[in-house]
């Protein structure tokens, strides 16, 4: 899921929204930086939110710091790893305690969809977040 992705994003109580998430590799290879920026209709930046995520080979999992730009001192760390056709994280806020679950689906050379789901007293809510993105047209990386 490398290079650059029109991102298709909805909030429950929002209007949908529309973004660029951009993804590339840093030192040789060893670490993902994914960069997801919000945007309104008119193109103004709503928000900023970046991981940076590397592979475990010893644990057999990915672990990532999420980042956001308007909050830099909420920190979250998310584990996880593939399962079967998907990828599925566990997301901790380390401030306060709140768990998410986060999943990468329907992963094609072309799209793929990403939605979080936050825990509350143990239940699962809806989705709070869900991007589907596809492939930017100027992007000539591979996946």
């Amino acid at each position: 899921m490398i290079g650059s992705w029109d991102a298709a994003i909805t909030m429950p109580g929002h209007q949908p929204l529309v973004g660029r998430w951009e993804a590339r590799y840093l030192l040789d290879g060893q670490i993902v930086l994914d960069h997801l920026q919000i945007v309104d209709r008119a193109g103004r930046p709503l928000r900023s939110v970046a991981t940076l995520r590397t592979w475990v080979p010893s644990d057999r999992c990915w672990t990532a710091t999420f980042l956001y730009a308007e909050a830099p001192r909420q920190h979250v760390e998310l584990r996880g790893s593939r399962d079967g056709d998907e990828i599925h994280l566990t997301a901790h806020d380390l401030e306060s305690g709140a768990t998410a679950t986060v999943r990468f689906f329907d992963i094609t050379a072309t799209t793929f969809r990403w939605e979080q789901r936050n825990h509350a007293d143990h239940d699962v809510e809806d989705p709070a977040i869900a991007i589907r993105c596809t492939r930017a047209s100027t992007n000539e990386a591979g996946t």
